[in-house]
């Protein structure tokens, strides 16, 4: 074999598979092949075929190889209930491969069985040859059904991606890219063509992440949504002419007033104007100049104290009452008759004191307020200087070198080459930036959840990464700093994540809110009778770049039969596995560094619905957008008096208790970017849909895996608040469709 013959480009056509043998519960395979060169150096994959033990990709792939290799071809059946599992297996030595053009016949290879190098699994046919360096005609297209496989032919090859793009896939299969310069992700195939408007969408929805990142609010937030510190032009005149940015906290269009003592006005490297008050040492996008000066302390108030009732704040407070400030400038109040103090404004104790609060008021406020009496700032300061161009490792880097004791200081955020001072907006800034890069796909630690594109987990693979174990203690710590600080993280987890938080084990009806076919799967197995129909045994496949392990659940799992007597056991070992056993090393690496920060025992006090609440917030809740994109079953419609009667309770609701609403029909407080018109379920758009109940006089009941409230109708509006708030509040299980 000559020198170049050690270096040249493989092309492989992966056409079809035939009888395959049926693997799936109900007789049907869900399969892709996997292609392997060197053993796992290159990998790629084809699409998924539903349902069929014949299916047709007809995709090419290309690989630089040499005559030595070998190319391995496997082919997996997508299984809910022990990942995925391999049907047939066949290996090529491309030393034996005979050089042809495109047009020559498909080969057709023999598969084997997992269980059984000698037992036959079907066939696969491919093409397999050389191209010259260089050189990648376009092939012909393919027929979408070839008759046999003697007569195939090519589809069009899809463009190879633009400069600078990568394609990956995570643990659930599912095809995404990323674009190593700016680390935008994306689900859909960027061309040349489309490559502006990707990049272009991807900013603009970071934008608007910020902006509802800045809106969201919770208990342990003080301070008003202020602007971000990281303005250029800090020596500006502060009575220059100048025209603000347009938006709703503007209400004219330029002043040349001189601006109030102690305030300054500065841009951000956007050009946006923002100003910084010196006094108070807080920043905001709104002039001071256009506040109406008569109710300027009331208007203050109402913006900086966490009360959701502004319209209280400008009442006196009840007599031997004084209000005061932390140092961290949270509002507190002193009863100087009976010597006590206390979070809450009297002003609303002594309002409405003959109606009862609601549950959740009562428990999470008095949760979170005990929960911040016993966090204690250290003295002194914590100066961390990052780089917006390298946030991720240079946080790393800035985190690591600090004790848990000195992360506990106020904390003060610079961004190098920027003159902003961090009155609070730089902090929120950073955590709300960080959070996108620890998060995001493009390092293999976090992946969407199978069922949708809000929630994260733990991806199993993260250890392609040698390091991956010390950015889960470092993630943990920077978690741990945000609730120290009474920041907010931008990013939601799945259930099972937040209950291995708080030390609590994975309930079976957690999986439905994150994969739901495999959870049908093992419902099924509950509800049948599996005795020597699926053949299972105590053992579950585990695939870690392109190598498979079968991992045994119980001892000699191998060798134990799933019965009627353990299949109980079985499932539960399963969720167990997934959920836990399967990432519990970097589990364990992210609670380490999240307890080094906050006292595992308070945060145990809250459940998980809470702690999602404490560590991500929630964002303001458009009510007009709720009820534009609301459906309506089993008779109701819009105008449905019950119907009215719902969305009247909704829009006297505070943001918090739509929030619980929104989490209690759909599994997550997280509301989509654009609106509700992009709400998801656990099969792709589902909009958000009241359905008329059976019972006139039952609880509401909510099915999150399909973003629906069954309501009943209720004879009153009163009934239905009490009802609606009574089945939010004791919420103990799910349905089950």
């Amino acid at each position: 074999m000559k020198e170049a013959d050690d270096n040249r480009i493989l092309r492989v056509l992966v056409l079809q598979a035939s009888d395959l043998p049926k693997k799936d519960l109900f007789g049907q395979v869900n399969s892709y092949c996997k292609l392997w060169i060197n053993d796992g150096l290159q990998v790629k994959s084809t699409s998924t075929k539903k349902k069929s033990t014949s299916p047709y990709w007809g995709e090419e792939f290309l690989f630089r190889v040499s005559s030595s290799d070998i190319i391995r071809f496997r082919i997996y059946n997508r299984n809910w209930m022990t990942r995925d599992e391999l049907l047939g297996s066949v290996d090529v030595p491309l030393s034996q491969i005979v050089e042809h053009n495109c047009e020559a016949r498909a080969e057709q290879y023999t598969l084997k069985s997992r269980s059984s190098k000698n037992k036959v699994a079907g066939s696969l046919f491919v093409k397999l040859f050389f191209i010259e360096e260089g050189s990648f005609p376009l092939p012909q297209n393919y027929q979408q059904e070839p008759a046999r496989p003697s007569t195939y032919h090519s589809e069009d090859v899809l463009e190879s991606l633009p400069a600078g793009w990568e394609e990956r896939k995570d643990s659930s299969n599912r095809t995404y890219y990323v674009h190593h310069n700016t680390r935008l992700v994306a689900w859909v195939r960027p061309t040349r063509e489309t490559v502006n408007n990707i990049l272009l969408n991807g900013m603009l929805e970071q934008q608007n992440d910020f902006r509802n990142f800045s809106r969201r609010k919770s208990y342990h937030l003080a301070s008003p949504p202020l602007a971000t510190a990281t303005g250029e032009n800090p020596h500006q005149q502060a009575g220059a002419c100048k025209s603000p940015p347009a938006g709703p906290s503007n209400t004219a269009s330029s002043t040349c007033d001189k601006l109030p003592e102690g305030w300054d006005m500065r841009t951000t490297p956007e050009g946006r104007v923002f100003f910084v008050d010196h006094n108070t040492r807080k920043t905001t996008w709104r002039d001071p100049r256009l506040i109406p000066k008569p109710n300027q302390v009331c208007m203050d108030r109402a913006l900086e104290n966490s009360a959701k009732e502004p319209s209280n704040n400008c009442e006196p407070l009840p007599a031997g009452w004084e209000e005061r400030r932390t140092h961290d400038n949270r509002v507190y109040y002193v009863d100087h008759i009976s010597r006590v103090t206390q979070w809450d404004d009297p002003r609303r104790m002594f309002k409405n004191v003959t109606l009862p609060a609601p549950k959740y008021d009562r428990d999470y406020k008095k949760k979170l307020a005990y929960f911040r009496s016993k966090l204690r700032q250290r003295e002194g300061k914590l100066e961390i200087q990052v780089s917006r161009d390298n946030l991720f490792e240079s946080s790393f880097q800035e985190i690591s070198k600090y004790t848990p004791d000195q992360l506990r200081r106020r904390l003060w955020v610079k961004f190098v080459g920027e003159e902003g001072l961090d009155y609070g907006g730089l902090s929120r800034e950073w955590f709300y930036l960080l959070s996108h890069c620890m998060f995001t796909p493009y390092y293999g630690l976090f992946e969407y959840a199978a069922s949708d594109i809000y929630t994260l987990q733990i991806s199993p693979g993260s250890g392609i990464n040698p390091d991956h174990l010390q950015y889960f203690k470092f993630i943990g710590r920077v978690v741990g700093m945000a609730v120290f600080h009474g920041r907010l993280i931008d990013a939601y987890f799945t259930t099972p994540f937040y209950r291995k938080i708080i030390d609590k084990p994975v309930r079976f009806e957690d999986i439905q809110t994150v994969d739901i076919e495999y959870f049908n799967s093992l419902k099924w197995i509950l509800e049948n009778d599996v005795t020597h129909m699926l053949d299972l045994t105590f053992t579950v496949t585990q695939e870690k770049f392109g190598e498979l392990k079968e991992v045994e659940l119980v001892e000699n799992g191998a060798n134990i039969l799933v019965t009627e007597d353990n299949k109980k056991k079985y499932v539960e070992l399963l969720v167990e596995w997934r959920f836990h056993n399967s990432v519990q090393e970097q589990m364990d690496a992210f609670n380490c560094g999240f307890f080094s920060i906050v006292p595992r025992y308070l945060v145990q006090i809250f459940d998980e619905k809470e702690l999602e609440l404490l560590l991500g917030g929630i964002a303001e809740i458009d009510v007009e957008d709720w009820k534009r994109y609301t459906e309506y079953r089993g008779g109701y419609s819009s105008e449905h008096q019950v119907v009215l009667w719902f969305w009247s309770v909704v829009e006297d609701f505070d943001n918090e208790m739509r929030a619980r609403l929104l989490q209690f029909v759909t599994g997550t407080s997280r509301m989509p970017v654009n609106g509700f018109r992009e709400l998801h379920g656990n099969n792709g758009p589902q909009r958000f849909c009241l359905e008329r109940a059976a019972t006139n006089d039952g609880l509401c009941r909510a099915h999150t895996c399909f973003n629906r409230l069954n309501l009943p109708e209720y004879p009153s509006l009163e009934k239905l608040r009490e009802r609606l708030l009574f089945s939010i509040d004791n919420t103990t299980g799910f349905l089950q469709e």
